[in-house]
Protein backbone atom coordinates (compact mmCIF):
# COMPACT_ATOMS: atom_id res chain seq x y z
CA UNK A 1 0.00 0.00 0.00
CA UNK A 2 1.19 3.26 -0.81
CA UNK A 3 0.46 6.72 0.55
CA UNK A 4 0.64 9.23 -1.76
CA UNK A 5 -1.60 12.19 -3.18
CA UNK A 6 -3.77 10.60 -5.85
CA UNK A 7 -5.92 13.32 -7.19
CA UNK A 8 -8.91 12.17 -4.80
CA UNK A 9 -9.63 13.27 -1.56
CA UNK A 10 -8.37 9.77 -0.57
CA UNK A 11 -4.86 9.41 0.13
CA UNK A 12 -4.80 5.39 -0.97
CA UNK A 13 -6.29 3.69 -3.72
CA UNK A 14 -7.59 0.56 -2.59
CA UNK A 15 -8.50 -2.70 -5.31
CA UNK A 16 -10.97 -5.31 -4.28
CA UNK A 17 -14.03 -5.83 -2.72
CA UNK A 18 -14.30 -2.93 -0.37
CA UNK A 19 -17.75 -3.94 1.24
CA UNK A 20 -16.00 -4.12 4.37
CA UNK A 21 -15.33 -0.78 4.27
CA UNK A 22 -12.00 -0.95 3.48
CA UNK A 23 -9.03 1.09 5.18
CA UNK A 24 -11.30 3.87 6.56
CA UNK A 25 -13.19 0.94 8.31
CA UNK A 26 -10.23 0.03 10.27
CA UNK A 27 -9.00 3.67 11.09
CA UNK A 28 -9.66 5.82 13.76
CA UNK A 29 -12.72 8.37 12.35
CA UNK A 30 -11.01 11.29 13.47
CA UNK A 31 -7.18 9.98 11.09
CA UNK A 32 -9.30 9.09 8.10
CA UNK A 33 -11.08 13.01 8.68
CA UNK A 34 -7.49 14.08 8.70
CA UNK A 35 -6.33 12.28 5.21
CA UNK A 36 -9.35 13.21 3.76
CA UNK A 37 -8.90 16.85 4.53
CA UNK A 38 -5.48 16.69 3.59
CA UNK A 39 -5.61 15.27 0.33
CA UNK A 40 -8.57 18.21 -0.18
CA UNK A 41 -5.48 20.82 0.87
CA UNK A 42 -3.55 19.15 -1.79
CA UNK A 43 -6.30 19.18 -4.33
CA UNK A 44 -7.06 22.90 -3.58
CA UNK A 45 -3.14 23.96 -3.54
CA UNK A 46 -1.22 21.68 -5.61
CA UNK A 47 -1.22 22.35 -9.15
CA UNK A 48 1.14 19.45 -11.59
CA UNK A 49 2.13 22.10 -13.82
CA UNK A 50 2.71 25.06 -11.75
CA UNK A 51 3.19 23.22 -7.96
CA UNK A 52 1.52 24.72 -5.35
CA UNK A 53 -0.25 27.58 -4.80
CA UNK A 54 2.62 29.59 -2.11
CA UNK A 55 5.83 28.15 -0.28
CA UNK A 56 3.68 28.51 2.75
CA UNK A 57 1.15 25.68 0.69
CA UNK A 58 3.80 23.54 -0.18
CA UNK A 59 5.36 23.41 3.75
CA UNK A 60 1.72 23.45 5.34
CA UNK A 61 1.09 20.29 3.21
CA UNK A 62 4.30 18.53 3.53
CA UNK A 63 4.40 18.93 6.82
CA UNK A 64 0.41 17.72 7.47
CA UNK A 65 1.91 14.32 5.00
CA UNK A 66 4.63 13.30 7.88
CA UNK A 67 2.66 14.08 10.56
CA UNK A 68 -0.29 11.54 8.80
CA UNK A 69 2.44 9.31 7.70
CA UNK A 70 3.45 8.98 11.50
CA UNK A 71 -0.25 8.51 12.96
CA UNK A 72 -0.94 5.63 10.31
CA UNK A 73 2.45 3.77 11.57
CA UNK A 74 0.99 4.19 15.14
CA UNK A 75 -1.64 2.64 14.23
CA UNK A 76 0.27 0.09 13.19
CA UNK A 77 -0.69 0.32 9.02
CA UNK A 78 1.78 -1.32 6.33
CA UNK A 79 2.47 1.23 3.95
CA UNK A 80 5.39 3.22 1.53
CA UNK A 81 5.66 6.63 1.65
CA UNK A 82 5.71 8.62 -2.05
CA UNK A 83 6.29 12.38 -2.24
CA UNK A 84 6.71 12.87 -5.69
CA UNK A 85 5.49 16.34 -5.79
CA UNK A 86 8.03 17.75 -3.78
Amino acid sequence: MEFTFNWTTWPFVEIGDLEDGGLRSRLDPELVSDLEAWSLFMLENFDERTGFSSEQAELMANDKYQDLARRLRAENLAFDTCVWWG
